[in-house]
């Protein structure tokens, strides 16, 4: 009874409001439904289905479909307790007026060691990647392929991909533009964002231009690039080992001291300051660059293991950047301020040369003084 209740029931719509999906399921029985997954068996032939969803919406590409491989394998592996899974090919198609991924996955059922298969889809939602996959034995492939047909022609999608951009954004600096892959946060990821954004130390978003890098598994990637009202003076190679540990306290007040000495770069057409905090279960890049009277503080942070990828993408964002405001935005220092960096950096610098020859010139007044007054005795 309560089996012929649950095929009865797959008639009725099957709403996961959490996946933003709706749809209808004859012929399959259900083994769980929640408001983020749906799982079920199929009555007419050994097959198995799900339905779930990952946070994070992402922009579909050929990369970002392999990446998503990732999270058939981790799902085979506890539900069936697969081995030996590998991705065969993935299509990036148009299905039901939606891009999808369509995977297709080989692996062995670890109990028989029989062959099985997996045949998969991945779309966005609002803010999400909607997942759908059918398994089942290796010599069903035709009706697991025809089933997968079936269920992504019955889902309904309640809330549709929102629209992403990686800029340009309009900030106080100028416009920002994002690398390929890389996007703003959508409002519907906003307490996620929060949460992720909190890692960096930013906590005024009022001041900051933010964008993450979505993941198949796991949170993003997160970049901020915040304005701050800092004055510290020239930078160069020769004031450098002076401004570095005002950079370093701004940043990181009572740790400072535990924080790695920053480096200076070269961003663009202006000098910069670069560090690389440890933060543990992930990696961080912040560089600090002047501009007009203020400083603009860029942050990157992600998985532990992906400092090189997310200095590259700390680089390409930085170089991009288009200055506005006098000058292209370079730093504007004050007349006393370019004049002690002169003076205290600058061994050429025109006051203290005009110092050097008034002192060489008044020590050969003196000199020829004195001698003058050597010679009038030798005559008396």
């Amino acid at each position: 009874m309560f089996s012929l209740f649950l095929s009865l029931a797959l008639a009725a719509p099957f709403d996961l409001n959490d996946a933003g999906v709706v749809f209808e399921l004859p012929g399959w029985e259900t083994a769980r439904w929640t408001n983020w997954d749906f799982r079920s068996t199929n009555t007419s032939g050994p097959m198995a289905m799900e339905i779930w969803y990952s946070p994070w919406q992402q922009e579909l590409t050929e990369e970002v479909g392999r990446s998503q491989a990732a999270l058939y394998r981790d799902r085979l592996e506890a539900l069936e307790r697969a081995k030996n899974i590998r991705m065969e090919n993935i299509q990036i198609q148009e299905v039901q007026g939606r891009t999808t991924a369509l995977l297709t996955v080989r692996f062995n059922f670890d109990r028989v060691n029989a062959r099985g298969i997996l045949m998969g889809a991945s779309f966005p939602g609002d803010g999400k990647m909607v997942h759908v996959a059918v398994y089942g034995p290796a010599e069903s492939e035709a009706k697991i392929r025809a089933a997968r047909q079936q269920i992504l022609a019955a889902i309904r999608q309640i809330n549709p991909p929102a629209a992403t951009s990686a800029g340009p954004v309009d900030a106080p600096y100028g416009k920002v533009t994002f690398p390929s892959g890389w996007r703003l946060p959508l409002a519907s990821e906003g307490k996620e964002m929060e949460e992720r954004t909190k890692l960096t130390g930013e906590a005024d978003s009022t001041r900051c231009v933010t964008a993450i890098h979505p993941l198949p598994i796991g949170a993003p990637d997160v970049l901020t690039l915040c304005t701050r009202d800092w004055r510290f003076g020239p930078l160069d190679l020769d004031s450098f080992p002076d401004r570095e540990p005002a950079f370093r306290q701004g940043l990181y007040g009572k740790a400072a001291d535990k924080v790695a000495a920053g480096a200076l770069l070269t961003v663009g057409d202006r000098n910069a300051v670069g560090f690389s905090p440890e933060l543990a279960g992930y990696d961080m890049r912040t560089v600090v660059i002047p501009y007009e009277d203020k400083v603009l503080v860029a942050k990157v942070l992600g998985a532990a293991g992906s400092g090189e990828a997310l200095q590259a993408a700390l680089n390409e964002t930085l170089s991009a950047i288009a200055w506005s405001g006098p000058d292209n935005g370079k730093p504007a220092y004050t007349f006393g301020e370019t004049l002690v960096h002169g003076l205290k950096y600058n061994a050429f610098h025109p006051l203290k040369l005009l110092c050097v020859f008034l002192s060489l010139g008044a020590v050969a007044f003196l000199a020829k003084r004195v001698l003058g007054r050597e010679g009038s005795t030798e005559v008396s």
